[in-house]
């Protein structure tokens, strides 16, 4: 087989122009694509390296922030313990200072019920005391001590002072009526005793009356206008009641 060197030519011509054909018509366009392509995937790199960065720093803006929320949690939490703290004391020291005033109360209370028990068992004894002294003196009394108790009167009139004495004259002067009263029938030498006794320190013989009342118990009671003389055991006793606790 002999090669035609006209025709290797053509071929060898044929094949360049193909070449340059195919560089010109096909090879730049895909490479002007392949270009666009690379170009386009290299700006989306940069893109995304920009997102990624940008997301990086989001990422540490979060964490950043959940750091400050958590620390600002903490502290939050931190006064809301105190707070809470404070207002427990706050209760407790108010309920503590409920408990001891009510407390106070039900000890006053107590204290004034025992109070009014002791005054009452007081007054209860003191009034049997009294009862028991009256019925004593009952049986002691008689026309025996109204006299011992007249000549004592008698004795005690020598003792009264200027003023007394004054009262009694200006109430003798005024016409009132002398009233001797006694628990038992009194001597006559007692009673004329008694009188006279009066009459020297009035001045005068005042008009008397002579009775008798039992409910004295023993001794006398004398009335000239508003002076009241009261010896008798009665009105001892009456004085007696009239100071014990019930009475106060």
């Amino acid at each position: 087989m002999q090669i035609d060197t006209t025709t290797f030519v053509l071929e060898i011509v044929n094949f360049l122009i193909l070449l340059w054909l195919l560089r010109r018509f096909l090879f730049a366009p895909v490479r002007a694509a392949i270009d666009r392509r690379q170009a386009a995937v290299a700006a989306t790199l940069a893109e995304a390296r920009q997102q990624a960065e940008a997301a990086a720093e989001l990422k540490m803006q979060y964490e950043a922030r959940m750091k400050d929320w958590d620390r600002e949690r903490e502290a939050r939490r931190a006064q809301l313990d105190a707070e809470l703290a404070a207002e427990r004391d706050r209760q407790l020291a108010s309920l503590r200072a409920a408990l001891d005033t009510e407390r106070e109360k039900q000890r006053a209370v107590q204290e004034r019920r025992e109070q009014e028990q002791h005054r009452a068992l007081e007054a209860r004894a003191a009034d049997q005391g009294l009862r028991l002294a009256a019925r004593v003196l009952e049986r002691l009394s008689g026309p025996e001590l109204d006299a011992r108790i007249a000549a004592a009167l008698v004795e005690d009139l020598d003792t009264l002072d200027v003023e007394q004495k004054v009262r009694l004259i200006e109430a003798a002067k005024s016409g009132a009526e002398l009233d001797i009263c006694s628990a038992h029938p009194l001597p006559d030498a007692s009673y004329a005793q008694l009188r006279d006794a009066l009459g020297a320190h009035l001045g005068t013989r005042a008009h008397a009356t002579r009775r008798v009342d039992p409910q004295l118990i023993g001794g006398l009671r004398i009335a000239l206008g508003p002076w009241l003389l009261q010896a008798s055991l009665a009105d001892e006793l009456a004085y007696f009641r009239s100071s014990s606790p019930d009475a106060a």
